[in-house]
């Protein structure tokens, strides 16, 4: 069975792509531009800042509970958005996917 591929987000600057306390279904990784991780309870900075190649959004993938952070484009921004679905055969065909993360 062939696995659907992930498919790609465009993001404009300062969009939202999750807001912590959301529920969620989909990790990203960061195809082109930079994604903000941002924390209510520790202010307006970002606390982290991810470019091309960096992933966000997996703990979703360890069950079914909201959001720690909300991500929000810095500048146009160009994701993969993987499906928890398309997770689990990813790690089945590629163990090292998941020792990666």
């Amino acid at each position: 069975m062939e696995m659907p591929a992930a498919s790609t987000l465009d993001v404009p600057a300062g969009q939202f792509v999750f807001r912590e306390g959301e529920t969620g279904q989909a990790m990203f990784i960061v195809e082109s531009g930079a994604i903000e991780i941002l924390i209510a309870a520790r202010g307006a900075e970002p606390v982290a800042v991810l470019g091309p190649g960096e992933f966000f959004g997996e703990m979703v993938m360890l069950g079914d509970q909201p959001r720690l952070a909300g991500a929000r484009a810095r500048e146009a921004t160009r994701l993969l958005r993987i499906e928890c679905a398309q997770f689990s055969d990813l790690l089945r065909q590629n163990a090292a996917i998941g020792e990666y993360m």
